[in-house]
């Protein structure tokens, strides 16, 4: 019997062969070639294990300098700092745990670690600008003493900055828990017959551990109080794990979408990361959602909508391609989950392009970095005949915080 030792053995001894031959493959290919040849546990497994262990290297010697500046600015005492740095410890290590534990420990367990851990993370990030500020100050005052008691000082900026954190944070959690709907009105400039259809279209909801049954159940009555014609999910509807949603039976909660014309979605990154794999499917389908897969259906017949699959799978199809099958003259609605290459859907006369991915950058600076990785990173924009619509996300990954974006809910007036 084959062990998981000897497949990431023989996966290794594949990977050297990849690379002797590399002129012959391109590098964005090896990891999909890996799948192929049976690697996946070393490449989805092994290799996010390795990966997650440098992230969190880094994290570790970051929030250690946060963490010893401020047990430098509040505590004096040894047994005092004694249970400062417990806490800490225990809350570091639930990062780890947060991530690694969502097939491994019962969901009330693991939510609870995951909040903590991930709110850890955002406090630490909005905190370090006050450490780094006191920390200037203090240099400059030894050079050039300006302040008449520096520990009072670093006491009051690490109280001001605890409160301004904490404030943030409030208002980033409320933000998120307080989706706001986004209403846009698409007029296609073909076959104007003076129709229009009412679509609800969302995207990265991330369901699974942190969101689960109630936040379903809030997500489908914000879409039913609509009464769409039409729904739409723009992949990432589940988190990374498909057991954890079946085992939480999200399908119910998910079948209570009306929509007479019916609930339509694409798959996302973290489809890919859940497996894609028959259980996700079955799930869907139990869901009352049909997933397109590159191709396209006719609704009402008179409307395309075409699902792209996601750009995690380095052999989809071109939008050409799936165009090919349509009747130009008829109006078309595109699903491609990740906003790249904005220009194929104009020169395949899209009329209006769905995307999500960006989350819009989730907590600020993350909205700047997403705006320059992007060419539309969040909102509307307008090429030629086709509109485009880039959602920040009605769910969240990771931290429930919005900070500096805000999650929502696409309500779609298509005229036609």
């Amino acid at each position: 019997m084959t062990t998981k030792t000897d497949n990431i053995a023989n996966c290794i001894l594949f990977i050297n062969h990849l690379f002797e031959i590399e002129t012959k493959v391109r590098k964005n290919e090896i990891f999909y070639i890996l799948f192929e040849h049976g690697c996946s546990s070393f490449v989805f497994y092994d290799m996010r294990i390795i990966i997650s262990f440098i992230i969190f290297a880094i994290l570790i010697a970051w929030e250690a300098y946060v963490v010893v500046r401020s047990e430098q600015t509040f505590f004096r005492s040894a047994k005092s700092k004694m249970v400062f740095r417990t806490v800490i410890i225990l809350l570091i290590l639930s990062v780890i745990l947060g991530t690694i534990s969502d097939n491994h420990l019962p969901i009330a367990i693991a939510k609870p670690i995951r909040f903590a851990s991930f709110s850890l993370l955002i406090f630490m990030l909005y905190y370090f600008p006050f450490v780094v500020i006191t920390d200037i100050v203090r240099a400059i005052n030894k050079r050039h003493p300006f302040l008449q008691n520096p520990q009072k000082f670093r006491f009051r900026v690490g109280v001001v900055g605890i409160i301004a954190v904490t404030s943030i944070m409030i208002v980033g959690n409320y933000r998120f828990n307080h989706p706001t709907k986004v209403y846009l009105d698409i007029e296609s400039t073909k076959s104007k017959q003076g129709k229009e259809l009412k679509i609800v279209a969302l995207s990265d909801v991330h369901l699974g551990i942190s969101l689960g049954e109630k936040a379903a159940k809030k997500y489908v009555n914000m879409i039913n109080a609509e009464k769409p014609d039409l729904v739409l999910f723009v992949g990432d509807l589940i988190d990374h794990s498909v057991p954890v949603v079946v085992q939480q039976n999200l399908d119910r909660q998910l079948r209570q979408i009306s929509a007479p014309l019916g609930v339509y979605g694409v798959l996302g990154n973290h489809e890919y990361f859940a497996g894609a794999g028959d259980d996700l499917f079955d799930f869907y389908r139990k869901s009352g959602i049909v997933i397109l897969r590159d191709t396209s259906v006719l609704i009402n017949d008179e409307v395309y909508l075409v699902g792209r699959d996601d750009a995690f799978n380095q052999h989809r199809k071109t939008l050409r391609q799936l165009m090919q099958s349509t009747d130009s003259s008829k109006p078309s609605i595109l699903l491609d989950h990740q906003p790249n290459h904005l220009r194929d859907a104009e020169e395949n006369n899209i009329d209006l392009q769905l995307s999500g991915h960006t989350h819009d950058g989730q907590v600020y600076p993350g909205n700047l970095i997403a705006a320059a990785m992007f060419e539309l990173s969040h909102g509307y924009k307008i090429k030629g005949n086709t509109h485009y619509y880039v959602s920040s996300g009605l769910g969240i990954w990771g931290p429930l915080y919005r900070i500096g974006t805000q999650s929502e809910l696409m309500v779609i007036r298509f005229r036609y």
